[in-house]
Order: C-alpha cells, then sequence, then structure tokens
C-alpha cells in the first residue's frame, strides 16, 4: 500500500461549489467509468486535500464531478506500480460549454478532450434536429389550416 494525496483547486467563482469525486481502478469496483470498473477514493471540496491510500500495483485515477456526466466530462491519469507516495493536484474550473470540468496538473489527455468533443458535437446535431423538425410540422400545420379554410 501506498498514500495517494490529491489537491483541488478552483478557477472562478463556480467552481467552488460543486464536491470533485475521485474514483480508482478496481476490479471490485461497482462504478463503470469507461469500461474500466472503480470505486470511489474521496470526495473533494474546494481548495480541499486528502490523502488516501492505494495498492502499489499499477492504477488509475479519474476526477468526476457528475455520476451522469462520469463516461465523458472526466480527466484521468495513470500512476505506475510502486511503493512511494503519490501527490496529484488540479484545478477545477466552469466552462459554459462543458459545464464543471476537472483538470490535473500537466497535459489533458487527448481520449478525454475527444470525448468532450464527441458529446458537444452530440448535442448540436440533436438540437438541430429538434428545430428541423419543429419547422417542419409548423409548416405541415400552416398549410393543413390554409387547406381547410
Amino acid at each position: 500500500m501506498r498514500a495517494l494525496t490529491v489537491s483541488r483547486e478552483c478557477l472562478g467563482f463556480r467552481g467552488n461549489y460543486f464536491k470533485l469525486k475521485i474514483y480508482v481502478s478496481d476490479p471490485d469496483g461497482d462504478v463503470y467509468i469507461k469500461d474500466i470498473p472503480c470505486k470511489l477514493l474521496c470526495t473533494l471540496g474546494a481548495y480541499d486535500t486528502k490523502t488516501c491510500p492505494i495498492s502499489s500495483d499499477e492504477v488509475t485515477v479519474f476526477a468526476v464531478f457528475s455520476k451522469a456526466t462520469r463516461n465523458y466530462k472526466y480527466d484521468v491519469r495513470t500512476i505506475a506500480a510502486g511503493d512511494e507516495p503519490v501527490k496529484l493536484s488540479g484545478v477545477s474550473m466552469c466552462d459554459y460549454w462543458m459545464g464543471m470540468m476537472f483538470k490535473f496538473d500537466g497535459e489533458t489527455s487527448l481520449q478525454v478532450k475527444n470525448d468532450a468533443r464527441r458529446f458537444l458535437i452530440g448535442i448540436s446535431v440533436t438540437a438541430v434536429g429538434i428545430a428541423i423538425v419543429t419547422m417542419l410540422l409548423t409548416f405541415l400545420a400552416v398549410t393543413l389550416v390554409k387547406a381547410l379554410i
């Protein structure tokens, strides 16, 4: 066993109100993030630091704000096997397009960025589709009313 210390900073006013959940990969975990079984390690408030024990094997650490968005809006770090203590830190922020996000210090993985883009494209396509269907239904209703008059 070794210690994992996670620190959270906040950018902006809105980042202070939401709790950040830290998950670690665990074969006996009851939560799945990107098809990886995980367990909840700790919950961090604004400007919070916690130290928790993790296994000496290689583990994957996920930072997630919401259960509903955990499969596409997260940040992840893989910690190599070893016995030395590990420190991770990052910053939470509110993005007006994506909502609450957390980024570990350093580069965000390309997979996380691609998942977020895919989500935004999906929402955009859905909104455009709803707008087109609404316009078509309105056109049909107006045409039907004109035909009946």
